[in-house]
């Protein structure tokens, strides 16, 4: 085989992994975009649903329990610790009882903690649904927990930094009453967003 010939395979068989690497990418794009689109419909009917079984809501204040468990109610097969709503940013999502890294990029999950010990640690991702807003919270902005038995409390944010690195343990602060971590799809870099019970 010539040197001519060579660089013609070598060529084409470049040629034919790029245009296999731009497939595959477009199907892992179709892929995500139906999940996403799925998972953001499955808050919205877990949510509402949530909302319809719930007692009548009234205002209350983070405090020790004896047993410090939170309730939780099973809703289209996942176990729904209470709903988190943002108001500023038009948002309210379901809150699952049960951490896992899979779980946690299309509902927002516990990832530790309760609030009655003032400790709950909550972590979701920014995929559209879900945190799609992260990058506009701010300082005072308010956020609501409602718990299964229908105890709201309110929280403000009282800091919000930025980590490369998973270390939700670490994130906990002692000044902080309810921890939000939300991890970024596309850069993995997590943005951690600190409140007080208000």
């Amino acid at each position: 085989m010539s040197f001519k010939n060579k660089k013609v395979s070598i060529s084409v068989i470049c040629l034919m992994v790029g245009v296999f690497l731009l497939a595959l990418s477009a199907v892992y794009g179709v892929f995500r975009l139906v999940s996403v689109n799925s998972a953001n419909s499955d808050n919205k009917k877990i949510v509402a649903l949530a909302e319809d079984l719930l007692p009548p809501i009234k205002d209350s204040f983070p405090e020790e329990r004896g047993n410090g468990v939170m309730p939780s109610t099973e809703l289209f097969g996942v176990n729904v610790l209470g709903i988190i709503e943002m108001p500023h940013h038009k948002a309210k999502l379901p809150v699952t009882t049960l951490w896992s890294d899979r779980a946690s990029q299309s509902i927002p999950c516990r990832y530790d903690g309760n609030v009655y010990a003032k400790n709950l640690i909550i972590g979701g991702s920014d995929a559209k649904g879900q945190f799609d807003f992260v990058s506009k919270i701010s300082v005072e902005n308010v956020l609501r927990f409602t718990d299964m038995e229908g105890n709201r409390y309110t929280y403000k944010v009282i800091s919000i930094k930025h980590s490369s690195e998973f270390n939700a343990k670490k994130w906990q602060e002692n000044e902080s009453d309810l921890t939000l971590f939300v991890e970024n799809t596309l850069s993995g870099e997590y943005t951690v967003v600190y409140f007080t019970a208000i």
